[in-house]
């Protein structure tokens, strides 16, 4: 009886690991015996598809292989399925493979990370307004021109790890190629990144998930590149020019009233954050902006070319103090003229140098302005009206117009310096 069940069990397993089988026929509408004596009727005479083994069933007589072939189930497979013998499986497998050597040869570093940013310079290179928006620059020819006279020492520059990491490295006194690992984004990709955040004023958290990167490398290269154009963007772009130069360039407007000037002074502010000191809350507290504020003096030719701007000050520093602090005084040569605001008492400073103060003038208690100094004051706000628009145009880069944190008091001057250099390559504000 056991022996019974083992062959019984045997017979099951044997079955289920023979594939789907079908009965071969001589002929599809002949019956009778086969040359090999086996009864072969119509209804089997056709090729049949079978579940299980006929091996499993009590047919009549014996059933040879010969008259037995494998073939899948049709219903269970697509027609484009190819089955291969097993003498073709091991033809296959004999066939040369290549080798490591040749992978090798095969296989390019493309030099980039695995995962691309979501916006790359390609994105908007064919569309200028998508440039004006993303980076604040006019055009993508501009982009390309600042990027094409930096990339050569961008290469080369040691990035940011802290405050010890700051100066000149041994391999970029001598030229070479910077070493260690490579870096997370392209020179092209780094540049759009930071332009986004003056742009934008993006959070260092948005840009490290927009160019899927680390929020610390993220932060490294902000901070990198913020210095780097500071010592390299900004000089190329602004510069005390000539007093040839800006006679030269004088606007008819000037040329009629005040043919003397040489600079346009005023201050902005910048918004920060309340420090814990209270000492340093009452040095940055601003009585004019009611707000904790560094101080900015800018200075625009009369042609509207931005051409001095200094680093940021305590926002309750005094317009003559900064102006002071800056030395444009000394930078004028004798005989010049300064266009200022009501702020800028400076008279002390100008005149021992015999330059010439352009300001509107004070009213007195109990007195009237005369026809004279109205008319005065008319046409000086009319021609400092460009310095105020300069000023628009500084804070069309975003990230001035915030709450800066404290944290970046280190960065801010050079910040607002970048903005203020980068207006240059906007058309011009006085036009004749």
């Amino acid at each position: 009886m056991c022996f019974d069940i083992l062959i019984f069990l045997f017979q099951i397993s044997d079955s289920l690991c023979t594939p789907h089988i079908l009965l071969k026929g001589e002929d599809d509408n002949s019956s009778g015996e086969n040359e090999d004596g086996v009864l072969q009727s119509s209804l089997h005479a056709n090729i049949s598809f079978l579940e299980t083994s006929v091996f499993m069933h009590d047919y009549a007589g014996v059933i040879s292989e010969n008259h037995v072939c494998s073939q899948t189930n049709k219903s269970e497979q697509t027609d484009d399925v190819v089955i291969l013998s097993k003498e073709e499986f091991e033809e296959l497998n004999c066939l040369p493979h290549p080798s490591e050597e040749e992978t090798k040869q095969n296989t390019v570093d493309v030099g980039i990370q695995c995962k691309l940013p979501d916006i790359t310079i390609e994105d908007i290179k064919n569309n200028d307004d998508d440039v004006m928006f993303y980076t604040g620059l006019p055009s993508f020819p501009a982009l390309i021109m600042i990027l094409s006279r930096l990339k050569t020492r961008a290469n080369n520059m040691s990035y940011w790890r802290g405050n010890h990491s700051a100066g000149e490295k041994r391999y970029q006194r001598s030229g070479k190629q910077k070493p260690g690992p490579k870096r997370k984004l392209r020179i092209e990709d780094e540049f759009l990144l930071v332009m986004m955040r003056l742009r934008l004023g993006l959070l260092l958290e948005d840009l490290a998930r927009r160019f899927c990167i680390s929020v610390t490398t993220c932060c490294n290269i902000w901070r990198t590149w913020v210095q780097f154009l500071a010592q390299d963007l900004v000089p190329l772009l602004m510069f005390w020019p000539s007093k040839e130069a800006v006679q030269s360039n004088m606007p008819a407007t000037f040329r009629r009233r005040y043919p003397n000037t040489r600079v346009i002074l005023d201050c902005t502010e910048i918004r920060t954050e309340t420090p814990e000191s209270t000492r340093a809350k009452s040095l940055l507290y601003s009585n004019y902006k009611s707000h904790m504020t560094w101080k900015v003096l800018v200075g625009i030719t009369p042609a509207g070319v931005p051409s001095l701007v200094t680093s940021c000050y305590a926002g309750s520093i005094s317009d003559k103090k900064i102006t002071e602090k800056s030395g444009v005084v000394d930078m004028c040569d004798d005989g010049d003229a300064i266009m200022v605001d009501k702020g800028f008492l400076i008279s002390d400073m100008t005149t021992p140098k015999n330059i010439q103060l352009i300001i509107p003038p004070f009213k007195r208690k109990h007195r009237k302005f005369s026809r004279r100094e109205v008319e005065t004051t008319r046409r000086i706000a009319n021609l400092r009206i460009h310095v105020e628009r300069q000023m628009q145009r500084i804070k069309l880069f975003r990230i001035l117009n915030g709450v800066m944190p404290i944290s970046s008091a280190d960065t801010a001057s050079n910040v607002f310096k970048i903005c203020t250099a980068l207006t240059i390559l906007y058309p011009p504000l006085i036009r004749g």
